[in-house]
């Protein structure tokens, strides 16, 4: 769904007037009262005035914005950026639309700015380095995502004098919490994430993940069904599915899987990763690869390796990752879905039964094995016990 349509910006030089993009969220409290004096201040007629929920349109949000709430950007014509204004006083807030109204079209003088795509090259990286960066990060009370608390539980599992300092992670949202020390999970099931990560880390929910894929692999974002094809969403509701998939066996959740991988490949694919959101519009058409959605979407595609069998994901998977490292490579959020997805592509182990704490393996219905053994490694080798697997990346 496209917000900020062309004819938007047809519209703006018809009138005289600037885009006045008023970003706003769910939990914002003085949201609505905001825009009810918006509404009653003489100045905001001379703009054209666009509300958007970051929420539910993260692909506006991180183009026009820094991240704020409340946010208005005031954008020109020609899609350029007047003015970033991050405020709830409203008298500040008039003052500042004066001005830049009089600086535009009366003074000639306003300075803008072009709306900056955000790209990356390849770069190379050497896992064990990421995996050790990741715990420093940790262990200093870097807050701890679901992400990097899974890799600090499989790295304790390697090197068990490391389980007594997972209370001291400082977790970042209710699933690594939950992670960290079982605590509840106080999260809704109106976004599609939500839905996606209570299936996976608590088996809660398969029914409603389904509910958020359409048939082409799109995913909406949230039960509201206006946006859809997000990479953050298409990528762990994907995750989701494999795992509903190797609860269940039942075929038709891998191929709602591999249909998103079809979607994403079809509608986001850029240069050896993936734009955040489908080219809906001017705004949407400035590339943005975001790396968080990107290294998730890379673990998806590990996962997809082991269970599918096809060595092309596995190579995808790591061409994103070289991708994401590039543009975000110091960033330990994503060192450890960069770590994750490696890991699992490079020293996955096939197996009939789940394993908790052990990010390398993945459940698949059948091994070319024996009878009695229960693990394959990426060689073909058959085990019987996952500690016969010899682990020497780190």
């Amino acid at each position: 769904m496209s917000l900020l349509p062309e004819g938007l910006f047809g519209d703006a030089k018809l009138y005289n007037k600037l885009v006045l993009v008023f970003f706003t969220a769910d939990n914002c409290k003085i949201c609505n009262s905001l825009e009810d004096n918006l509404n009653k201040i003489p100045i905001v007629t001379k703009y054209i005035l666009v509300k958007v929920n970051a929420d539910e349109y993260p692909n506006y949000f991180v183009r026009l914005s820094r991240g704020v709430i409340p946010t208005l950007t005031v954008l020109t014509p020609d899609m350029e950026i007047g003015g970033v204004i991050e405020s709830s006083d409203i008298s500040f807030i008039e003052n500042a639309l004066r001005e830049i109204y009089d600086s535009y079209y009366n003074r000639k003088s306003l300075l803008t700015s072009r709306i900056s795509p955000l790209e990356g090259t390849p770069m190379d990286f050497d896992v064990q380095n990421l995996v050790y960066n990741v715990i420093d990060n940790l262990l200093s009370g870097a807050p701890a995502d679901f992400r990097t608390v899974e890799l600090y539980r499989f790295y304790s599992k390697i090197y068990p004098e490391y389980q007594k300092e997972l209370r001291k992670l400082n977790p970042l949202d209710d699933v690594a919490r939950y992670l960290k020390s079982g605590a509840d999970v106080n999260i809704d099931d109106n976004y599609a994430i939500n839905v996606a990560l209570k299936y996976l880390y608590l088996g809660k929910g398969g029914d409603k993940v389904v509910e958020f894929v359409n048939s082409d692999g799109s995913v909406y974002r949230s039960l509201r069904k206006q946006m859809k094809g997000l990479l953050s969403d298409e990528a762990i509701i994907g995750s989701s599915l494999i795992s509903l998939y190797q609860d269940t066996f039942d075929e038709k959740y891998l191929k709602l899987a591999l249909s998103i991988y079809d979607y994403v490949k079809s509608n986001l694919y850029y240069g050896e990763a993936y734009l955040d959101s489908p080219k809906t519009d001017p705004i949407t058409s400035i590339p943005y690869v975001d790396p968080l959605a990107n290294s998730e979407f890379a673990i998806f595609l590990s996962r997809l390796y082991l269970v599918a069998g096809d060595e092309k994901f596995k190579q995808e998977s790591l061409n994103v990752s070289k991708i994401v490292m590039g543009i975000a490579g110091n960033n330990y959020r994503i060192q450890a879905r960069v770590s994750i997805a490696y890991l699992k592509s490079n020293y996955g182990i096939k197996s009939l039964k789940k394993e908790e704490d052990d990010i390398r393996v993945e459940r698949i219905k059948e091994l070319m094995c024996e009878q009695g053994y229960i693990y394959q490694d990426l060689n073909g080798k058959c085990y019987k016990g996952l500690n016969e697997i010899e682990f020497t990346v780190f």
